[in-house]
């Protein structure tokens, strides 16, 4: 991914060393995405920790964002960090329902960013208004974090 600068099957196809056609390279990479046996969590939690260690001490913000795949069938939520108008993945978590998604859910996910983020200063969490249930916020102010979650403008607060 590194070195084709994508996601994309295809893009990512180019970089494998194989005398093999496109459609066979994409073949392979699927294979190796749908293997039980890898844990793509992880592969990628030393590699993000030692990213992380340029932000120790530092005051940081991190956005929950979520998207549906697969027609719909499923929803793809993600915790990123802020950079420099870019988002660093730190986890991530996959749910067989629509709609919105309870704070209990997402629960494992956030754990593991804030033992991610231990060694930061300060965590400003982000999220739209799919999260807009008080639940997200006891469950921000429970991690130690700020929040900011947008709700519509009807919305009122206690």
């Amino acid at each position: 991914m590194v070195h084709a600068r994508s996601v994309h099957l295809s893009a990512l196809a180019l970089h494998l060393d194989s005398e093999a056609e496109a459609a066979g390279r994409i073949a392979r990479i699927r294979r190796w995405l749908s293997n039980p046996w890898i844990d793509s969590q992880r592969l990628y939690t030393p590699l993000i920790q030692q990213v992380l260690t340029a932000w120790r001490n530092r005051e940081v913000t991190i956005m929950l964002d979520g998207c549906c795949v697969n027609r719909g069938k499923l929803q793809l939520f993600r915790v990123a960090l802020s950079h420099c108008y870019r988002a660093v993945p730190l986890a991530w978590q996959v749910v067989s329902h629509n709609g919105l998604v309870e704070v209990e859910t997402c629960r494992p996910m956030l754990e593991r960013v804030q033992h991610l983020l231990r060694g930061t200063r300060r965590v400003t969490f982000l999220a739209d208004r799919g999260f807009r249930d008080w639940d997200w916020a006891a469950a921000c102010q429970m991690l130690g974090w700020d929040y900011i979650i947008r709700v519509a403008n009807w919305c009122t607060t206690r």
